[in-house]
């Protein structure tokens, strides 16, 4: 049985051709000295024009009863058992392969170059199943979900899951999270390194299947990094060597205002430490009660006695102990708290014996909010965060931070010591460390450097950037499609990329639907090597991007080829076996417009030329 029905019917097009049904027919109404025969054959004819017309617009389909069409695409690494087992259950698929030259001894295959001609060329494909390791990932957005299913091949051996921030601070230590897939017997090295050979450091993979494995190191100066990842089995004999880009931003000098109760040995060597980085201080130390002390340290004087929102705009960081913020004027904890909130001020705020007191903490919870203290009995504390070749030994005032839900915690050494919450647009941090400064005094200035570097840029004022970049991937491959968000407070964006050779290229966003402010764009690298991205209008706010080759990370492309093409069906090879290729289906077919066409035209010119007769 066939069914008509209309594809674009709503309420308004209907409302719409009523009210223009009952006009005309009340014009012809109107109509005096015609007979009963002439005004029959114009309402007949106005009845055609409305409905001619309106069909037009809805665009009316049938139903037609079509036999389904199944088949079978073969692509690398396909396993000929999985074909034969498929075609045994008597069922005719057709066999397609995106392999040119395939020669099967019991099968033929017709070879198709990609998925987008698959389509072109057989649109009422009904069931398609893929074996193998699947369709790349650009062409996914061919393949109809509904109507395919994937039988892969089995996962790699090698790395097929990583995880790592592309780009970090000097004083950050770079992570790198794999999943690694050892499918047969042995130990395999895994080794992090320069180019140069040098490893930095290293982990041994022994049992079977997949595991996780985690290699970091700590940058030792800024730039666009390369290191490289290698792998060697039980005999020393090299089974991979990949690259893994990472961008290393450079410590930023800071303005920095010190407000504290009294000098102190720690905030002695840590304003030297300051002063040698080229950081500018201004610092105020009370001497006894309403006398104070004041040193700038390269930067211009300015009046310290009140911390008024003008002053406290000059500054990327507030350092202020917990007795000194308990002691200022509500006005002033007010200024600082505004400040904080609406220019992105960083405030600091050191611990000390005033912790002890409940008014004191119930003023540092204006700013830390939810804080609560436990007290431990200990004052001495070993860190890993740094990841130095020995822990790290500080000493804290004998309490820790605990019960706050929205803070990131900085220094974690069985308790937390050190964290961070938002306030607005800044960031507040507390600190527990009591003293540091004898890790200069043994001459391990460089986890001194690291420890007090990490705090500072944690809670330092925010640069305000007009474009923020980001990649959907951590990886990059030439010849593969790169996608790009930006968020960007330009109207219409235009990106330009610029290869290492110096040639840059113009590539457009398109508005996110939901996000004014978030654009989406893609483009295809040509070239290898590190690719800088920005906008038409504002070049200092870019992202790099390092671009590998095709033969690269081979193992990782084709496992997440794998996920990627599960996605679209059932794994489950027995299920597929017994399924039956389905009875007849509908599809729907539009009834050509040029009927209704011609019936208007008639309707029309009837109507215009009965008057003439």
């Amino acid at each position: 049985m066939t069914t008509a029905t209309l594809q674009h019917l709503n309420t308004p097009t209907l409302l719409i051709s009523v009210v223009l049904f009952v006009f005309l027919i009340w014009l012809e109404t109107r109509r005096k000295g015609r007979s009963y025969f002439r005004k029959g054959m114009r309402y007949f004819c106005n009845i055609l024009l409305i409905a001619s017309l309106l069909l037009l617009i809805l665009q009316p389909v049938y139903l037609q009863s079509y036999k389904p069409f199944s088949a079978i695409l073969l692509t690398n690494g396909f396993n000929v058992a999985d074909l034969d087992s498929l075609q045994a259950t008597g069922t005719n698929r057709q066999i397609f392969s995106n392999l040119e030259g395939l020669k099967l001894k019991n099968h033929q295959a017709q070879y198709i170059p990609d998925f987008f001609y698959l389509n072109r060329k057989f649109p009422l494909l009904d069931s398609l199943i893929i074996l193998g390791n699947g369709v790349p990932e650009s062409s996914l957005s061919a393949v109809k979900q509904d109507y395919v299913h994937f039988i892969g091949s089995e996962p790699p051996e090698g790395i097929v899951d990583l995880r790592y921030n592309t780009e970090i601070a000097l004083t950050d230590t770079l992570q790198i999270s794999m999943t690694y897939n050892k499918p047969v017997e042995g130990k395999h090295l895994l080794k992090l390194g320069s180019d140069e050979g040098i490893a930095f450091d290293s982990i041994i993979v022994e049992g079977m299947g997949e595991q996780m494995v985690k290699l970091k190191t700590l940058p030792r100066v800024p730039g666009r990094l390369t290191y490289r990842l290698t792998v060697e089995n039980e005999t020393g004999d090299l089974l991979t060597s990949e690259i893994f880009p990472v961008v290393v931003n450079d410590i930023q000098q800071m303005q920095i205002l010190i407000v504290n109760s009294f000098p102190t040995f720690e905030l002695k060597h840590l304003k030297n430490w300051l002063e040698r980085k080229g950081n500018g201080l201004a610092m105020r130390h009370q001497i006894s009660k309403d006398k104070y002390r004041y040193e700038f340290i390269n930067r211009q004087k300015a009046s310290l006695s009140l911390l008024d929102k003008e002053l406290l705009r000059q500054f990327d960081v507030l350092m202020i102990d917990a007795g000194s913020l308990s002691s200022l004027s509500k006005r002033e904890r007010n200024n600082i708290r505004n400040t904080i909130s609406d220019t992105g001020l960083g405030l600091l705020i050191l611990g000390d014996g005033q912790l002890e007191n409940q008014v004191t903490v119930r003023r540092v919870r204006e700013f830390y909010s939810g804080l609560q203290l436990k007290s431990v009995g200990h004052d001495q504390i070993t860190s890993n965060e740094f990841g130095t070749e020995t822990p790290m030994i500080l000493y804290n005032w004998p309490f820790e931070i605990v019960g706050s839900w929205n803070a990131d915690v900085l220094i974690n050494a069985n308790g937390n010591y050190v964290a961070k919450q938002h306030l607005g647009l800044g960031m507040v941090g507390i600190n527990l460390i009591s003293k540091s400064y004898h890790l200069l005094l043994e001459g391990k200035t460089r986890e001194y450097s690291l420890l007090w570097s990490k705090i500072l840029n944690e809670v330092s004022r925010r640069e305000q950037k007009q474009n923020y970049w980001n990649e959907a991937s951590v990886l990059a491959f030439v010849n593969e499609p790169l996608e790009l968000q930006l968020t960007s407070n330009e109207s219409r964006p235009i990106g330009i990329a610029e290869n290492s050779a110096g040639l840059d290229y113009k590539f457009y966003l398109q508005e996110d639907v939901h996000i004014p402010q978030l654009f989406h764009g893609k483009i295809w690298p040509d070239s290898t090597g590190w690719l800088r991205i920005n906008t038409e209008k504002d070049s200092m706010d870019h992202k790099w991007v390092f671009i590998q080759s095709d033969t690269a990370w081979l193992d990782l492309r084709l496992a997440r080829q794998l996920y990627h093409n599960r996605l679209l069906g059932n794994r489950a090879q027995q299920s597929l076996v017994r399924q039956e290729v389905p009875n007849d289906k509908m599809k729907k077919v539009p009834i050509s417009n040029w009927w209704f066409f011609i019936v208007f035209v008639m309707a029309a010119g009837t109507l215009w030329l009965e008057p003439k007769l």
